[in-house]
């Protein structure tokens, strides 16, 4: 029981009970250190060289590196994976810098990249210029661009799709006007509710087993069991087949010649 005052130097030590030193305890030519029980450091561990090395975890009960009071948060590695565990609340997971509003979040000025070590990559963000790519089994399906997103492949919904502008597929082969409603097929611009530009139009009214063709007035088809109103179908005349014509209008049907005026010359009326 005996305190020293100065400096105390030994080849070997043996201690039975405990250990306290006030201040300063400085290992300089120490190669290892075993402890059977728990290290306790007050004020933190600097590593100046070398590793800590926590061996694997195979039994899922030790070799943890805790975090927080009363072990709120885990690290171990199992052998074959690294698992990160937390107790209370969520788990958040920053990468080059921290935001607790977000479960992951990585910032780098390099690219940021998700994949598998057998080389399946399914997502990577280009640090460069923003663009954010989605993969699969390593082929590149969605790739962002400043004005929108580029799709390679083919694009499924099963809920439908939505398209809050215009929509224009092939650059003029099929397009959608938003803001007239319009339709245009061989044309960017469509001047009517329905225009086609070089190409022809097929209806098919043949092979239709009711009256079928086109109708002008909402109500009178053959939905409503109302085909002549004001329609053309194709119509079986002979008892064969639809090779027949039908022109109908309740308030007849008028023959016009003129550039660009009305000049009625026949009128089939009622």
């Amino acid at each position: 029981d005996n305190p020293v005052i100065g400096n105390l130097t030994a080849v070997d030590g043996t201690f039975s009970g405990n250990v306290s030193i006030a201040k300063t305890l400085t290992y300089m030519d120490v190669e290892h250190v075993d402890a059977v029980g728990i290290i306790t450091a007050q004020s933190g561990i600097n590593l100046a060289g070398g590793n800590i090395t926590l061996a694997d975890r195979p039994d899922g009960n030790s070799q943890n590196l805790f975090f927080g009071t009363g072990a709120k948060a885990a690290a171990y590695h199992d052998g074959t994976n690294f698992t990160l565990i937390n107790n209370t609340g969520h788990t958040y997971i920053g990468i080059g810098a921290a935001n607790k509003d977000l479960m992951l979040y990585a910032q780098s000025t390099g690219n940021i990249i998700l994949q598998r070590n057998t080389g399946h990559k399914y997502f990577e963000g280009v640090g460069s210029d923003g663009t954010a790519k989605i993969y699969h089994n390593t082929s590149e399906k969605i790739r962002t661009t400043p004005t929108g997103a580029v799709v390679t492949g083919i694009l499924t919904a099963t809920g439908g799709i939505q398209c809050l502008d215009d929509l224009n597929v092939g650059l003029g082969t099929f397009f959608v006007d938003k803001t007239y409603g319009r339709v245009g097929i061989g044309i960017e611009i469509p001047t009517q509710k329905l225009d086609i530009r070089n190409g022809n139009i097929l209806l098919d009214a043949f092979n239709n087993s009711g009256d079928g063709g086109i109708f002008f007035r909402p109500g009178f088809t053959v939905t409503d069991s109302n085909s002549y109103n004001l329609s053309i179908i194709a119509y079986d005349h002979s008892g064969a087949n639809k090779d027949g014509l039908s022109l109908n209008a309740y308030d007849g049907i008028s023959f016009c010649t003129g550039s660009n005026t009305r000049d009625e010359k026949v009128r089939i009326d009622i």
